[in-house]
């Protein structure tokens, strides 16, 4: 309904309006981007650099581009289809579990899992 999209648009605004806020407010050092920039310094991405955090020995260092407005969740599914897995258990049961359906929980669509 039209009543509920302006309250979105109006929530999205404010949202947005906090986040230039805290921008011009604060002396965020690791800002690369001048003032200038403005809006467009939202959108453009940042260079995240991850490295291991439980002592385990790291053999390959990653590197992602991320707008700065990324929701973590979808960072966080990006990240897991990209980084290799070392927890042995967690490799067999997706072994195991090849041949058999599974349904994504939050979407509840079933899968198939072929391989």
């Amino acid at each position: 309904s039209s009543k509920q999209s302006k309250k979105g648009l109006t929530r999205f605004i404010k949202a947005m309006h906090a986040v230039i806020e805290i921008g011009e407010a604060l002396p965020i050092t690791v800002w690369k981007h001048k003032k200038e920039r403005g809006l467009k310094a939202l959108t453009e991405p940042l260079a995240l650099k991850l490295r291991s955090v439980n002592g385990e020995v790291q053999t390959q260092k990653l590197q992602v581009a991320a707008e700065p407005l990324l929701q973590l969740a979808d960072l966080t599914r990006f990240l897991t289809k990209v980084t290799p897995c070392v927890d042995e258990a967690y490799l067999q049961f997706c072994h195991r579990i090849i041949g058999h359906r599974i349904r994504d929980l939050h979407s509840e669509t079933e899968y198939e899992v072929k391989s």
